[in-house]
Formats: C-alpha cells, sequence, structure tokens
C-alpha cells in the first residue's frame, strides 16, 4: 500500500517522538537513577541500623529492669533478715561460750582474753579456750560459734592432742583461739603489744562413754 504524504508525514512524527522519549529516559536514568536507588539505599541502611539499635536499646532495658527488681527482691529480704536479727546488748562472750559448751557437751579448763586490739574499723579481742571433748563435739562448738547471731566470731586457730582425759581415749585436749570483732568509730590508735587478762572456770562435767 502507498502512502501519502500525510501519511508519511504523521509516521515520522511518531519515529522521532519515539526516540525522543528514548532518549529521554536514557537521559534520566543515566543522570538521575543512580542517585535516587543510591539515596534509597543509605536510608535503608540508615533506617536498618536505628532498628537494630532500638532492639539493643529494648534488650539493655529489659535487663536493667529484671536487675533493678532484683536489687528491690534482695533489699527486701535483707529488710526482713535484720529486722529477725536483733543482737541482745546484755548477753556477754562468756555467756555464750557458757551456752555453746553445754548444747555440745564440751568441757573447759580454762578461758584467757587479750585485751583489745585496733585495728582501725573494728576491734579484736582474742580468747584462748583450753577444752575438750570429743572430735564431732569440738567441730560443733567451733560452728556453733562462728555462725553465732549475736556477735561477730571467728576461729582464728585451733589445735588437737592426743593427750586423754581420765585415761578415755574418745575425749581428746583441744586449745582454740577464738577472735571476737566490734566496730570501732574512733580513729585507730597506736598498737601496743596486747596484755593479757585471764579468767578461770571449774570444768564442765565430762558424760561417761
Amino acid at each position: 500500500m502507498k502512502l501519502t504524504d500525510g501519511q508519511k508525514t504523521t509516521l515520522i512524527s511518531c519515529a522521532v517522538l519515539l526516540g525522543l522519549s528514548f532518549g529521554a529516559l536514557y537521559y534520566f536514568d543515566f543522570l538521575w537513577g543512580d542517585g535516587i536507588i543510591n539515596g534509597y539505599t543509605t536510608r535503608t541502611k540508615a533506617a536498618m541500623t536505628k532498628l537494630e539499635t532500638l532492639k539493643k536499646n529494648e534488650t539493655e532495658y529489659k535487663s536493667l529492669k529484671e536487675s533493678s527488681e532484683l536489687l528491690r527482691e534482695l533489699k527486701a529480704n535483707f529488710d526482713q533478715a535484720a529486722q529477725r536479727w536483733q543482737p541482745d546488748p546484755t548477753l556477754t562472750i562468756m555467756d555464750i561460750l557458757f551456752e555453746s559448751f553445754e548444747l555440745t557437751g564440751v568441757g573447759f579448763t580454762n578461758i584467757s582474753r587479750s585485751d583489745p586490739q585496733d585495728l582501725g574499723l573494728y576491734n579484736e579481742t582474742v580468747y584462748s579456750i583450753e577444752c575438750f571433748g570429743r572430735f564431732h563435739e569440738l567441730g560443733m562448738l567451733m560452728n556453733l560459734l562462728e555462725d553465732n547471731e549475736q556477735r561477730f566470731m571467728r576461729i582464728k586457730s585451733f589445735t588437737i592432742d592426743n593427750d586423754k582425759v581420765d585415761d578415755r581415749p574418745s575425749i581428746q585436749h583441744a586449745l582454740i583461739e577464738l577472735g571476737v570483732y566490734t566496730f570501732n568509730p574512733r580513729p585507730a590508735a597506736a598498737q601496743g603489744a596486747p596484755a593479757t587478762t585471764t579468767a578461770k572456770a571449774p570444768a564442765a562435767r565430762v558424760t561417761e562413754d
């Protein structure tokens, strides 16, 4: 079919417009397309980083919240324990020792006490206890003294020898060095050689095997 001059003109115009459109699209993609894609990629990465930070902050917040709840629980338990533990100010160390001897069946022959030694924030008084009993009774005695709720005490040293009491092989002699500690609100003073005072007490009765 033979095209008329008008049809040829129209076809040429369409071809020119189509070419211009493709050229414009190529020009836009070349100049602006990469920038838009790069900008979108940058914003996406920033959003992901922010999201990870929020997740991390949420985890830290939960951890801090759990720690805070644990601290509140520990404080409540401490307050309850402090209310239950009310030391008797009238109870002396000798009262505690005599009670411990009675509970364990351990006998004693001598108790000596050093003068308090100023150690700065607290004073230390050492009691030397010469006693006798069975091995398990001596162990019970030391546990009772260290776990006593009325005073802060610890066993500094102890020795058990093989000397028999009344020719009874089950009863052993022991020397226990007991440190007793009290709070010292005064500044630390110069420490001198501790003097020693001695208190004699009658030996407790030893039950027969």
